[in-house]
């Protein structure tokens, strides 16, 4: 976190920075288990806890948003958000969005919405951005060894 600073302090004058994204996907999954184990999922928390702390302390206008993706970390973030490459499962996720209820988010309401593919427990009422979704899916890598999608043509993307 040393150098993160530096980073917001050069880039704050930038007009097209509208938030601070520090970490992408940062956390434990099926395709990260050498990296991120379940044991050390306690100091992943605290590292994104000081991160946000960190970077409101350096830019207190603008939003952080700690963790991009499904791995966010209750009081650490303003902006909640979900990345969803299946096509076939963008339709739940946006009815799932939409079923959220509106106004001010109740202590609690979190445990109700906490199921599911996109677990919103912590969640406390942030903006929440479909962050990557759709588009172009590559073959197997030996980032993401669940990814079996074939290139698709263009007509087959989202539209």
């Amino acid at each position: 976190l040393s150098e993160w600073p530096c980073v917001i302090r050069q880039l704050a004058g930038h007009p097209s920075i509208i938030a601070w994204t520090p970490f992408n996907e940062f956390g434990p999954s099926p395709s990260r288990a050498p990296f991120f184990s379940e044991s050390k999922e306690p100091d992943r928390r605290c590292f994104a806890r000081r991160a946000y702390r960190l970077t409101k302390r350096v830019d207190p206008t603008r939003p952080v948003h700690t963790v991009s993706g499904f791995l966010q970390v209750p009081g650490a973030t303003d902006i909640w958000s979900i990345h969803e490459y299946r096509d076939s499962h963008l339709p739940r996720v946006i009815r799932r969005l939409v079923e959220l209820p509106a106004g001010p988010w109740k202590c609690g309401q979190s445990g109700k919405h906490a199921s599911g593919p996109y677990l919103l427990a912590g969640y406390s009422g942030q903006p929440i951005l479909l962050a990557e979704c759709g588009g172009v899916g590559w073959p197997m890598t030996v980032h993401d060894r669940t990814n079996r999608r074939s290139l698709r043509s263009r007509s087959e993307t989202l539209q």
